[in-house]
């Protein structure tokens, strides 16, 4: 478990959550916002979704739930929420997100 969280604050921090939305508040409590991962800083936190997508609600819901709660994110600056339009879950959305994300990171 400590290297499942390990981990997950690394992808968290360099804004790789992948299926963060299925996380919930309180793994994220225990592990990315727990003490412990406090001072460590989040670069970019970068969440998409298409608007066809059968998370779209989970994804939305959970980007607005760590607004609230990680005071390192400020939402247009070091995160953001993009909606693909006529998109779902598949390749297509995330071959354009990773592209978005690249963009972003580097």
């Amino acid at each position: 478990r400590h290297q499942l969280r390990h981990d997950y604050h690394w992808r968290y921090s360099q804004g790789a959550g992948g299926s963060g939305c299925l996380t919930s508040a309180e793994e994220f409590k225990d592990g990315a916002l727990s003490a412990e991962n406090s001072a460590y800083s989040v670069n970019y936190f970068y969440n998409t979704t298409g608007s066809f997508d059968f998370l779209f609600k989970e994804h939305l819901l959970s980007y607005r739930w760590l607004l609230e709660n990680d005071v390192r994110l400020t939402e247009n600056k070091n995160c953001s929420f993009d909606v693909f339009p006529l998109s779902y879950h598949s390749m297509q959305s995330w071959q354009t997100a990773l592209y978005n994300a690249l963009q972003l990171f580097f």
